[in-house]
C-alpha cells in the first residue's frame, strides 16, 4: 500500500549526470542504472526541459551526530548493544544498533556461511512459522564483532542499490561512528550480491507530555474542564465538535448484547506496569530473552511507563472510579514488552500474532532515508503476512509535523523518507487531530498521498500515574500519535466485538467507509467510533420483560401486570416502535395486563421496527 512497485524507463542522458564524481568521504560515483523494479517509485509525464540536478550524494562519519542513547540493553548475555545515528538529507537522526544486522533466508548454510565470512555469532532465530505464518522465511540477528567490514565502498555500493531500484543516489549522509558505516558497508555490500539483509534500526516512542496539572478533580485542558463521565469527554461524547461518540457505541453495544464479547489487542512497546485502569485479566509476554516477568520494567527515561499509558487508552478499564478509561474496555489486553529495534519488533509482532491477537499496536516510529529503505524490506514483510494471516496492524504516524509522503525529483519520484512501520505494508498508520477540532494537530505527521490512512485524538486524559501507584486519580493529559494509535486500535476492537465474525478487511473497511471526513487540510479521515458500532450492529431491538418473572405464580382472577424493558439499538428518525403482547393461545392483548386462568401461560413481548428489526422474549407464569 506504500511505495509501490513499476518499472523504470532510464534515459541515456541521466545517465551521464549520475556518474559524475564528488569528493566527499566515504563516497563514490554510483554506476549506470540498470532497469528494475522498485517499491519506491512514482512516474511523472517527461518534461520539455532538462530538471535541475539533485543536491550531490555523499556520506561521511560525523561525530556530531548522536544516536537516541548509546546502547540498548543486553539480551541476556551480559553483552551491550551500542548504537549509532545516520542523519539523512530530510529525516532527524534515526538509530540503529551498530554491530547487528538482520538476515533472511530459508537456507541454513547462507546463514552458516554468512557467520563464518565474518566471525560473527548468532544471537536470535525467529520462525515465523512458529506463529503460524507460513509464507515468511526465517530471520536470524546476528552480532559482527568488533572492526567487521570496510567502509572504503559504501558509497559506491548505496549508490548502485539506489539505481536498482530506479532511484538516485543524492543529498548529504553522516553517520554517527566508524564502527556505523562499517556495519552499512556489509549491510550494502551483502544486498548487492542477493542477500536479504536489514539494519537493525530502533525507533522512538511518539508521546509528548501534554499537561503539568495534575490532580483527583483532573485538568482543565484547552479550556475544556474535566468531568468525570466519559459520555462528555470531548475525544469520546458523541454530538461533541469531533462527534467520535466511544461511549455511545458502548450503548449500542450493551444494548445489542455484545458489550462482552472480547477481542485480543496486543500493545508492543515498554514501560508496562499495573494501575487501577490496566485490565485484570492482562496478559503479558517479552521477546527479550531471559528477562522474566515484563511488569515494572520501566522504558526510557522521556516516557519511562509509555506501554502502560499506551495499552490504557485502547483497553483500559472504564466505570471503575480511577478517573479515566480505555476506547475499547471489553478487549483482552497483551501487553508484549519489546525494545524499539526492528528485529525485536518483528519478533513481537510474531508473538502477538501466536498469542492470538486481532488488533496489533506499535507507537513507536523510524525515518529512514531512502538511501537504506532496502534495509526496512525485512520489517514491511512481516508486517505484510500477518496483516494477510487475518490480523489489523495500528502504527503512530509520528510527531515531527512532516509529510511521510514527501518526495524526491528527477525525472522519476520516489520518497526520500521510509517511516517504520506506519508506512510498512499491512500496516494502518494513524495522524492525530488537535484537542476538541476536526483538524491535523500542528506536531502529527501527514501524507498528501495517503501514508496517513486515518486520524484519531493527539491528546487523551492519562490516569494513574505509574510513578505513584497509591494515587488512582493522579490524572492529566498525555498527547502524540501515540495515543493516536491504541485510539484508532481500540475503535477497531469495538467494531469486533460488534460482530466477530468479521475479517480483518471488514473491520477495517467499516472504520474507513464509516469515518468522518472533515475536509481540512491533511486529514482524510477520522475515526467514528458510533458510526462503526452501528454500522456493524445494524438495525435492531432488544426485549427484556421485567414483570412478571418467569416461573413465577400469580393469583387467580387478578390482573397480570406485563412491563418489559425495550432496546433500540439502531436510530432510525422517523420509523416508530411497534409493540405487541400475546398470550401462547395467539391471543393478542390490547392492554398491558391480563387476568389468566388456572394452569400454566406464557405471555410473549414482541417488538417491531417496520420491517427492519424484531425483539421478542417469552415468560410462563
Amino acid at each position: 500500500m506504500n511505495r509501490r512497485t513499476s518499472i523504470l524507463f532510464v534515459f541515456l542522458f541521466v545517465f551521464t549526470l549520475l556518474s559524475a564524481p564528488f569528493v566527499q568521504p566515504l563516497q563514490a560515483a554510483p554506476p549506470e542504472p540498470a532497469p528494475t523494479q522498485s517499491a519506491h517509485t512514482v512516474y511523472l509525464p517527461l518534461l520539455s526541459s532538462q530538471p535541475a540536478p539533485l543536491d550531490p550524494f555523499s556520506i561521511a562519519v560525523d561525530p556530531a551526530v548522536q544516536p537516541v542513547t548509546p546502547s540498548l540493553p543486553d539480551l541476556g548475555d551480559g553483552v551491550p548493544r551500542p548504537l549509532a545515528a545516520l542523519a539523512g538529507p530530510y529525516a532527524t537522526n534515526v538509530s540503529f544498533v551498530a554491530d547487528e544486522l538482520l538476515l533472511q533466508t530459508a537456507d541454513r548454510a547462507v546463514l552458516d556461511a554468512f557467520l563464518a565470512r565474518y566471525s560473527a555469532t548468532l544471537l536470535l532465530e525467529l520462525d515465523p512459522a512458529d506463529a503460524g505464518i507460513t509464507d515468511l522465511t526465517p530471520l536470524y540477528l546476528i552480532r559482527l564483532p568488533a572492526g567487521a567490514g570496510d567502509a572504503a565502498s559504501l558509497a559506491a555500493d548505496l549508490a548502485t542499490l539506489a539505481a536498482d531500484r530506479g532511484e538516485q543516489a543524492a543529498g548529504e549522509h553522516r553517520i554517527s561512528s566508524p564502527a556505523g558505516a562499517r556495519v552499512l558497508s556489509i549491510a550494502a555490500a551483502e544486498a548487492l550480491d542477493g542477500l536479504a539483509i536489514a539494519i537493525n534500526w530502533v525507533g522512538e516512542t511518539t508521546a509528548i507530555p501534554g499537561s503539568t496539572s495534575e490532580a483527583a478533580s483532573g485538568p482543565t485542558w484547552r479550556g475544556t474542564p474535566y468531568t468525570r463521565n466519559a459520555y462528555d469527554w470531548t475525544y469520546m461524547s458523541r454530538g461533541s465538535t469531533q462527534d467520535i461518540g466511544v461511549a455511545a457505541a458502548w450503548s449500542l453495544l450493551t444494548q445489542a448484547g455484545r458489550f462482552g464479547n472480547r477481542v485480543p489487542v496486543a500493545i508492543l512497546d515498554k514501560g508496562f506496569v499495573r494501575t487501577a485502569d490496566t485490565p485484570t485479566d492482562l496478559r503479558t509476554a517479552t521477546v527479550i530473552p531471559f528477562m522474566g516477568d515484563p511488569i515494572g520494567v520501566s522504558g526510557d527515561g522521556r516516557s519511562p511507563w509509555h506501554g502502560t499509558h499506551v495499552l490504557n487508552t485502547a483497553v483500559g478499564r472504564a466505570d471503575n472510579g480511577s478517573g479515566t478509561a480505555g476506547v475499547a474496555p471489553m478487549g483482552e489486553a497483551i501487553a508484549i514488552y519489546t525494545g524499539y529495534d526492528y528485529v525485536l519488533s518483528i519478533a513481537a509482532v510474531l508473538q502477538a500474532r501466536s498469542m492470538g491477537a486481532k488488533v496489533i499496536n506499535m507507537s513507536y516510529s523510524a525515518p529512514v532515508p531512502a538511501i537504506v529503505s532496502w534495509t526496512v524490506l525485512p520489517f514491511e514483510a512481516t508486517t505484510a503476512a500477518v496483516r494477510r494471516s487475518g490480523v489489523l496492524l495500528f502504527a503512530s504516524a509520528g510527531n515531527d509535523g512532516r509529510d511521510v509522503d514527501g518526495r524526491d525529483c528527477f525525472i522519476v519520484c520516489w520518497e526520500h523518507t521510509w517511516h517504520t512501520p506506519c508506512e510498512n505494508n499491512g500496516v494502518i498508520c494513524v495522524g492525530g487531530l488537535t484537542w476538541d477540532a476536526q483538524t491535523r494537530d500542528v506536531d502529527s505527521n501527514f501524507g498528501t498521498r495517503g501514508g496517513v490512512q486515518i486520524f484519531a485524538p493527539f491528546e487523551v486524559y492519562k490516569g494513574a500515574d505509574p510513578n505513584a501507584p497509591d494515587n488512582d486519580r493522579n490524572l492529566g493529559i498525555i498527547g502524540g500519535t501515540s495515543f493516536s494509535a491504541p485510539f484508532t486500535a481500540g475503535v477497531a476492537a469495538l467494531i469486533w466485538a460488534a460482530d466477530p465474525a468479521l475479517n480483518a478487511e471488514q473491520v477495517w473497511t467499516i472504520m474507513r467507509d464509516t469515518a468522518h471526513v472533515p475536509g481540512t487540510l491533511h486529514v482524510p479521515r477520522y475515526v467514528n467510533a458510533y458510526g462503526a458500532v452501528l454500522r456493524t450492529i445494524g438495525t435492531g431491538v432488544d426485549v427484556q420483560i421485567t414483570a412478571p418473572t418467569s416461573g413465577t405464580s400469580h393469583q387467580e382472577g387478578l390482573p397480570l401486570r406485563l412491563t418489559a424493558r425495550i432496546g433500540y439499538v439502531a436510530e432510525r428518525a422517523g420509523i416508530p416502535l411497534q409493540v405487541q403482547w400475546r398470550t401462547s393461545t395467539g391471543r393478542i392483548l390490547a392492554n398491558q395486563s391480563f387476568s389468566p386462568g388456572i394452569g400454566e401461560h406464557s405471555v410473549d413481548s414482541n417488538v417491531t421496527v417496520s420491517d427492519l428489526a424484531r425483539g421478542e422474549q417469552r415468560v410462563t407464569v
